[in-house]
């Protein structure tokens, strides 16, 4: 079953201190089908991982497997959003006090009626007030 992916899963599959089985699993069981993300995905993904070597919680060498491994993860990344979709992820962010970002993923699972997986507290909150289906729960 796919499902929406957010940023902060990533970080429990690809850094050695935050990996969550659970988070294993969810992608093992996705069967040949792929997970979705908006399409600020691939910067998100990167960024966490420099921020992580910045912080020394990776060094180069696990930067490199860790970029290697969420590069290789099966997610089809959307294209960027229209104007109008902008607006309906604008109003979700001020509904819910998210940031633009995490909107944006909440934004995805409504409009794709797909469940969101995400470690971000303030997101899945905001999941469950719009009835989201959860794929992952902490």
């Amino acid at each position: 079953m796919s499902f929406v992916i957010d940023a902060s899963v990533v970080a429990n599959l690809v850094l050695p201190d935050e990996h969550l089985p659970e988070a294993v699993a969810l992608i093992a069981n996705l069967n040949g089908d792929v997970a979705v993300a908006p399409a600020l995905w691939p910067f998100e993904v990167l960024n966490l991982l420099v921020m992580a070597q910045r912080r020394k919680r990776i060094d180069e060498e696990n930067f490199v497997t860790a970029f290697q491994a969420a590069t290789e993860l099966p997610v089809n990344v959307g294209n960027a959003p229209t104007a109008q979709e902008q607006g309906e992820i604008a109003i979700l962010s001020k509904k819910h006090s998210l940031t633009v970002y995490d909107a944006a993923y909440l934004y995805l699972s409504l409009r794709e009626s797909l469940p969101l997986a995400s470690k971000d507290k303030a997101l899945i909150k905001a999941a469950q007030i719009e009835n989201v289906k959860l794929a992952l729960t902490i």
